[in-house]
C-alpha cells in the first residue's frame, strides 16, 4: 500500500505491522528521521560496541566522549558500573552504556598490550565522520563509520593520499560500516578498479535488472589492499568489499559479514517521519550471487583472537611515517 496509508496504522503496532512484511523495514519518527539524516551520532559515549566469542570490544570514535576521556584504540570492555560484561547478553551490555545527556558511565577496558583503564566516561552528544584516519600498532588505517552521500568519495580519496604518501599499502576497516548509501559505496569502488568495471547488479520490481559500473577518471591505489570485515559490515559496505573482492582488487580479512542482499529507500511522510523499505535484490559484479550468510574473508580471523590490529594483519605492524593519530577526513 502507499506508504501514507501505512502511516494511518495504528503506530502503536506500525513495527509489527512492518516486520510481517519486510524484516529490513523500519518506520522512523520525526526526530528519528532527523538523526538519521544527520548521519552516525547522537547521545552516548561514543564508541561502537562489538561481541566475539562473549567477550565485548569498544572502538572509539574520534573526537566523541570516551576519545575525550582516553580511550583511543580498540580495547575490550571488561566491566560496568563495577559488573563484569564477560559472557553476557549484548542487549544488557549496550543498555549499560546507554543514558541521557550529562550522565556518566564507569568502565574498565583492557587496551593492547595488556594496559587496563578506568574511565568514566560522560553521556554526550557526539557525531561520526565518515571516513577517519588512525594509526593502530605503527599501521595507517582508513575506518569507515558510514558511506554518505557526496561525501565518502572524496573523504576517502584524501585518506588513500596520504596513506600512500608514507609509502605504505591502505588498509581499510569497514568492520563498523553497518551501511550507507548504495550508490556511494559503489562510486567508491572507483578508487580502486579500472574505469566502467562491473561493480554490481540491481534487481528491481518486476525482475528488471540493472547493471551498475564504476565511474572513471577516480582510480587512485594500483595495488591490492586490505580489508577488514566482519559482522557488523552490512549492506552498502558489503557491496562495496564484495566489488573489490571479487576483482581480486582487496583482501578481505577478519569475520563473515552481516549478509544482507537487499536495496533499500527511504519515503519521507507528512508527519516529518519516514519509512525505510526494501525496494529490490542486490547481486554482486556481472551478476554473481550476494551471500545471505555474509562475505567469507579471505583470511578469517575472529576479534577475540586479535588482541590488536597488529595481530588481525598477522602479527607484522607496519611502521607508519607519521605521528600516530585518529583524525576525520
Amino acid at each position: 500500500p502507499p506508504v501514507e496509508d501505512v502511516l494511518a496504522q495504528d503506530l502503536g503496532d506500525i513495527d509489527h505491522y512492518l516486520a510481517k512484511r519486510d524484516p529490513y523495514a523500519r518506520y522512523l519518527d520525526p526526530d528519528e528521521y532527523a538523526r538519521f539524516r544527520s548521519g552516525p551520532g547522537g547521545v552516548g559515549i561514543g564508541a561502537q560496541l562489538s561481541e566475539s566469542q562473549g567477550r565485548y570490544f569498544l572502538v572509539p570514535i574520534p573526537g566523541g566522549p570516551a576519545w575525550n576521556e582516553g580511550l583511543l584504540g580498540r580495547a575490550e570492555l571488561l566491566s560496568v558500573e563495577g559488573r563484569s560484561v564477560r559472557g553476557q547478553e549484548m542487549a544488557w551490555v549496550a543498555q549499560q552504556l546507554k543514558g541521557p545527556a550529562g550522565s556518566s558511565v564507569l568502565m574498565v577496558v583492557e587496551s593492547p598490550g595488556r594496559r587496563l583503564q578506568a574511565l568514566r566516561v560522560s553521556r554526550e552528544s557526539f557525531s561520526a565522520p565518515s571516513v577517519s584516519y588512525l594509526e593502530e600498532d605503527g599501521i595507517p588505517v582508513l575506518r569507515v563509520w558510514d558511506f554518505r552521500t557526496r561525501e565518502t568519495v572524496a573523504a576517502m580519496r584524501r585518506g588513500l593520499s596520504r596513506v600512500l604518501s608514507y609509502g605504505e599499502q591502505p588498509v581499510i576497516d569497514l568492520r563498523f560500516a553497518t551501511g550507507g548509501d548504495l550508490y556511494e559505496a559503489l562510486d567508491c569502488t572507483a578508487l580502486f578498479l579500472p574505469d566502467s568495471t562491473s561493480v554490481a547488479v540491481v534487481e528491481g520490481p518486476g525482475g528488471h535488472r540493472r547493471e551498475l559500473v564504476s565511474p572513471s577518471g577516480l582510480r587512485t591505489v594500483e595495488q591490492p589492499v586490505t580489508l577488514l570485515i566482519g559482522h557488523g559490515t552490512a549492506s552498502a559496505a558489503e557491496s562495496f568489499a564484495l566489488a573489490l573482492q571479487y576483482h581480486h582488487a582487496a583482501k578481505l580479512v577478519g569475520e563473515p559479514s552481516y549478509g544482507k542482499c537487499l536495496t533499500q529507500t527511504l519515503a519521507s511522510l507528512s508527519n516529518g517521519g519516514a519509512l525505510l523499505f526494501s525496494n529490490g535484490r542486490l547481486f554482486g559484479p556481472e551478476g554473481v550471487a550476494c551471500r545471505s550468510d555474509g562475505l567469507v574473508p579471505d583470511q578469517r580471523v575472529s576479534d577475540a583472537e586479535a588482541k590488536s590490529l597488529g595481530d588481525l594483519l598477522g602479527g607484522h605492524p607496519i611502521p607508519a611515517k607519521s605521528a600516530g593519530d585518529s583524525t576525520p577526513l
